[in-house]
């Protein structure tokens, strides 16, 4: 059976406390994976030892690190947020150049795996895989690259483009590469086929019946859990329609299995993974097990004990208004779901 080696990046000197615990998640829910920590600080290894998380230190060359910082992005923009989240792609081509001894799947700090995700599928991969965000931006929350040649062949692509053009980031560039070499890289679904109203957008779904499932790019996430604060001087946020993305979360039936950490959506299709844009670390320290109910009743966010063993508790109140997502119940606080 192929290796899989799943990664973690976390470069630069931020503290980003939701990255333990999605190790610690990991590390307890799959603990036959692989687990590696790419990082570029001393503080990361030590902290990486200290998980029992093995650690791959990224340098970047002297090639890599001119090609990023001549790029025309904001460098004072969270301590310079766009040059890192390029940087991370050539660290995590780097590791599997160096690891040449299975499938590379590297998640995003913040993204939360699903305890049904297709890890075997992507022990099977022959082309590098993530997920689409929109006709013009993909996004490596989910970014596989399955062996050293299609490492390699990544790593040249990464620097002709960069090259060409100093403004893309790490989703234009990601989305250049897939539609300028569609053949050669595999988009994971995000969508179900049926779903699509639109011939453009059947690329990001003809693999759905090859995992089962689907992927959150990011917009289910950051609908359910809230957006990152920073975005909003401070405040969460949540059920929010991203108008630029492919999904429309509150058009979408959200279902989930009971007492199982599965989210499924029309008729019991499987999301594998939330995005945690608002990277609130209780949604990695509470995952024990998912526990969604429904009902019909008030389309209200109330206050309800956590279950035993629970993650979290979510009411999800989608039969109500044309069958639309209205209410959902998270043990905060009770408000008004204005969507």
């Amino acid at each position: 059976m192929t290796q899989i080696h799943l990664v973690l990046v976390h470069l630069g000197t931020s503290r980003p406390n939701h990255l333990w615990k999605n190790i610690a998640y990991l590390k307890q829910q799959w603990p036959e994976i692989a687990l590696t920590l790419i990082g570029d600080q001393p503080v990361t290894k030590k902290k990486s030892n200290s998980l029992g998380v093995a650690y791959f230190d990224y340098k970047p060359s002297e090639a890599e690190a001119e090609l990023v910082f001549s790029t025309n992005h904001d460098s004072s923009f969270r301590k310079g947020f766009w040059n890192y989240s390029l940087l991370r792609l050539f660290a995590v081509i780097k590791f599997a150049e160096a690891n040449d001894t299975g499938v590379v799947l590297h998640i995003e700090s913040d993204v939360l795996l699903m305890k049904n995700f297709p890890f075997d599928v992507f022990r099977e991969l022959t082309k590098p895989a993530w997920l689409r965000f929109n006709e013009s931006h993909d996004v490596a929350s989910i970014f596989a690259v399955p062996n050293k040649p299609t490492a390699s062949w990544l790593r040249d692509k990464l620097y002709e483009l960069l090259t060409e053009n100093k403004n893309l980031t790490d989703m234009t560039l990601l989305s250049q590469i897939s539609h300028e070499d569609p053949q050669r890289v595999e988009n994971d679904p995000i969508l179900k086929r049926s779903e699509i109203s639109k011939n453009e957008l059947l690329k990001i779904t003809e693999n759905s019946d090859k995992y089962g499932g689907v992927f959150d790019s990011a917009p289910i996430g950051m609908w359910l859990l809230g957006q990152d604060p920073r975005n909003h001087k401070g405040k969460l946020k949540r059920f929010i329609n991203l108008s630029n993305s492919f999904i429309q979360p509150s058009q979408v039936k959200l279902q989930a299995v009971k007492k199982e950490a599965i989210i499924t959506y029309n008729q019991g299709i499987p999301i594998f993974d939330l995005h945690v844009h608002s990277k609130e670390i209780k949604y990695f320290t509470r995952m024990k097990s998912l526990y969604f109910s429904t009902e019909s009743s008030k389309n209200l966010i109330k206050a309800e004990k956590f279950l035993p063993l629970t993650f979290f508790h979510i009411t999800l109140d989608y039969f109500a208004r044309k069958g639309l997502i209205n209410g959902i119940t998270s043990g905060i606080k009770r408000v008004t779901n204005k969507n």
